[in-house]
């Protein structure tokens, strides 16, 4: 597919659900971003002794584990299941059933992985970060899959995909910068699109590696039990 392409797709499977799209990514907004006001709220409470922003970083920090991580991933997996009419409002808290600790260790991992390539040069640090693309969308759909497998599946699938998934994000900066315009408000209502963009990259990518033998489709079988 074109970069063209997978933008269109993304405006087709955006019909009908537009604005359920723009309200489910605003709730999620505001969850991850009441979170982060309380890390701020205590760090504006400190006296000088150092007390509140400790407690502003563990905040912080456990929020992003807890909350963010598994609200992003549901968000991903949202969408993802919106291309195909299936998505339900549970998928933004389906981490909570099942696979949260994995999802966590794995996000952390990818992390740290990104933070060491980036420290030996910024160049190899985003072509890794486009190897492991993939690794929070098998998360959104099977977070049981082994964490070792997901990377593996990634950086395989990725092969031939990295520049194309580049270029498929560049081609937004036009619409960023409008939407900046708008004080980030814009934002809103630009964020769906690409999202529903990204997850018709991933099913793409994902289907071309199921036919590579990378994968299988049974892999991907997520079970809450």
């Amino acid at each position: 597919m074109t970069l063209s392409e997978y933008r269109e797709r993304a405006r087709q499977s955006l019909k009908g659900k537009y604005w359920y799209c723009v309200a489910v990514y605003l709730l999620v907004t505001l969850v991850i971003g009441l979170v982060s006001s309380l890390g701020t709220l205590f760090e504006r409470m400190d006296q000088g002794e150092g007390t509140a922003q400790t407690i502003a970083f563990v905040i912080s920090f456990l929020g992003t584990l807890f909350v963010t991580y598994p609200f992003a991933i549901g968000l991903t997996r949202f969408f993802i299941k919106s291309i195909n009419e299936r998505r339900e409002l549970d998928d933004l808290v389906f981490l909570y059933k099942n696979g949260l600790s994995r999802a966590i260790v794995t996000v952390l991992l990818k992390g740290i992985y990104l933070f060491l390539w980036t420290m030996l040069f910024i160049i190899p640090g985003i072509v890794k970060s486009y190897s492991y693309f993939l690794v929070e969308y098998l998360l959104a759909e099977n977070p049981s899959l082994e964490t070792k497998r997901m990377f593996e599946i990634s950086k395989r699938a990725m092969d031939g995909y990295k520049m194309r998934a580049f270029l498929l994000e560049m081609s937004f900066l036009g619409y960023i910068f409008l939407s900046l315009l708008t004080f980030g408000i814009g934002l809103l209502f630009l964020a769906p699109y690409m999202e529903m963009t990204m997850a018709i990259f991933y099913e793409d990518v994902k289907g071309s590696a199921i036919e590579r033998g990378i994968l299988s489709e049974e892999e991907l079988i997520y079970s809450e039990n």
